[in-house]
């Protein structure tokens, strides 16, 4: 027996999207009418029905999303879906983490001063603007600042903490170019490993919800 649900969430037409879902035996299946699902994509609509998420549903059936969640047990999409739930939460945790920023008057510390921070989940940013590595500790909070000789991109990051296990990340943002330190082994670089995958994830998830 094929069981459907049918939602009305509101996006950003005036129209609002729907998003419907298929189960029969333990294969789920997924459309919706915005951009993204007709071309075959999974869109926000159908991941936030999916994970109980009633913000914009504006159709009156807001039990069915209880009952969907009981349709999400067993089924094909279930673990895509948490995998890709998993990384996306990592990703918005290492994105509010690189956008951290020192105070306008920064506090001088001591690469010994810290080490201890950074082999305890801390983390360094810096940019090709300023002087420093900037240090905060694993619950986000500035500690202090680090000065450098030069652009903190000029000498290598391990050499000057004296940590082999320190790895670093560089990007240019806009027309900037900034640095993201952190220990191997750290809760950090399992962040970095299940973002790196959120591709991967993504098209998983978009298999089994087409199939």
């Amino acid at each position: 027996m094929i069981e459907k649900l049918t939602f009305l969430v509101q996006g950003s037409a005036t129209e609002p999207y729907e998003p419907t879902f298929w189960k029969d035996g333990d294969n789920l299946t997924t459309s919706c009418t915005c951009l993204a699902g007709d071309n075959g994509w999974y869109c926000k609509h159908r991941f936030a029905v999916m994970n109980g998420d009633t913000t914009n549903l504006v159709s009156d059936n807001k039990d069915d999303v209880k009952r969907l969640r009981q349709m999400l047990v067993g089924s094909d999409v279930e673990d895509a879906n948490a995998d890709l739930a998993i990384a996306l939460e990592a990703s918005e945790k290492l994105q509010s983490k690189r956008k951290l920023a020192a105070p306008k008057r920064r506090t001088h510390i001591s690469t010994q001063a810290a080490t201890p921070y950074l082999v305890d989940q801390g983390f360094l940013t810096g940019n090709d603007r300023t002087h420093f590595f900037d240090l905060f500790d694993g619950a986000d909070h500035y500690i202090g600042s680090i000065p450098a000789q030069d652009s903190v991109f000029q000498p290598k990051v391990d050499k000057v903490f004296n940590l082999p296990n320190l790895c670093s990340i560089a990007w240019r943002e806009k027309t900037l170019d900034k640095i993201f330190c952190f220990m191997a082994g750290s809760d950090i670089e399992a962040m970095m490993r299940l973002e790196t995958k959120l591709s991967e994830f993504k098209i998983r998830l978009k298999i089994a919800m087409h199939d």
